[in-house]
């Protein structure tokens, strides 16, 4: 074999498979990502929830951790990660905490230890946002002032 064969079969077997399987009725299912809702742990057990139900994995939650993609999951507690595409809104309440609605309508909270990644998601999003729908005001309306940038959600 030449040295570049034997660099491409040294990475292909350090890698590590992305793969997530759940188990659910005595039977072992390969769970597609974007199906998530939430990850949690309870009594030491680690389980996924999806849109057709409740599976238990073997994964600990910092294993799923490196597996899944940050831009869309992410820890909102010790025993708690989220999908953020899952989400149907955020409630920030007058205490400070963050409460988060998830598509099944199930509610969790996000720990005050893990609010600055829901921040630092938010402002990504607003960048996004920013680029994505960047418009020329200042040319369409040249007597008003554009200091400030206000996004608004519609």
């Amino acid at each position: 074999m030449t040295e570049e064969i034997n660099d491409i079969v040294n990475k292909l077997s350090k890698e590590v498979p992305q793969i997530i399987s759940g188990r659910k009725d005595d039977k072992i299912k390969i769970l597609g990502k974007s199906n998530l809702i939430h990850i949690y742990t309870n009594n030491s057990k680690v389980f996924a929830v999806t849109e057709k139900g409740e599976y238990t994995l073997k994964l600990r939650l910092y294993e799923l951790e490196k597996r899944l993609d940050t831009q869309q999951f992410v820890r909102i507690s010790n025993s708690e990660i989220i999908n953020l595409t899952k989400v149907k809104n955020f409630d920030i309440n007058f205490v400070g905490t963050i409460c988060a609605r998830l598509s099944n309508d199930t509610v969790t909270y996000v720990s005050r230890r893990y609010v600055s990644k829901i921040k630092k998601y938010w402002e990504y999003k607003e960048r996004y946002y920013e680029k994505e729908n960047s418009f020329a005001w200042d040319k369409w309306f040249p007597d008003m002032n554009f200091n400030r940038l206000c996004i608004i959600h519609i």
